[in-house]
């Protein structure tokens, strides 16, 4: 129990370092602004563009439409769904921020670096590929299995795609947590004299 403790305190240290400079929070609600704009707005695109270039629309009318697709997360989404595309945008969020930090600390010392891009956009992709609803499971996974022939695969799976989310978020949390120890691990070797 005593490892756990030192292990959590030590991410919450990493993030204490990161989240101090208002720069890499702004930067991560801004990639939080984004990526939920785009799985909420893309399916919706062209009623949006619709409704922004009506004629019959006031400009609150447009923006207020403009936000109300915003509440599609509650009713085109399951709520698993909607909690695990929400955890997906939020671990991203943090874990690119966290990985800026690293990047910017280390530029002089380079060791370490090509590992933790790695493992950070292993989660990402894995992440992208599980975000779907409950009815047609993971949009992209799914199109991509479309086009290789390879959807009754999917169908096999218990919900049909979705998996990769759970697994875009193991990967985003293991991602976080090594870059964690990583910004809180000394950028140089120190020598025994």
């Amino acid at each position: 129990m005593d490892i756990l403790h030192a292990k959590s305190k030590n991410t919450l240290s990493a993030f204490g370092k990161v989240f101090r400079n208002g720069r890499y929070i702004i930067l991560a609600m801004g990639i939080f602004a984004v990526g939920m704009s785009l799985v909420l707005l893309l399916p919706n695109v062209s009623l949006l563009i619709d409704a922004l270039t009506s004629n019959v629309l006031t400009w609150g009318e447009k923006m207020a439409f403009w936000l109300s697709l915003y509440g599609t997360i509650a009713t085109n989404f399951s709520l698993v769904n909607a909690v695990s595309i929400f955890l997906l945008i939020v671990l991203f969020s943090i874990d690119i921020a966290l990985f800026m930090f690293y990047i910017r600390r280390a530029q002089k010392v380079t060791k370490g670096i090509n590992q933790s891009r790695t493992h950070s956009v292993a989660g990402a992709v894995s992440g992208v590929l599980g975000i779907g609803c409950a009815a047609c499971g993971s949009v992209i996974l799914t199109g991509i299995a479309t086009s290789l022939g390879a959807t009754g695969v999917l169908l096999i799976l218990p919900l049909h795609g979705g998996e990769f989310a759970f697994l875009g978020i193991g990967l985003l949390m293991w991602s976080i947590w090594h870059l964690a120890k990583k910004i809180n691990d000394p950028l140089v070797c120190l020598v025994d004299a």
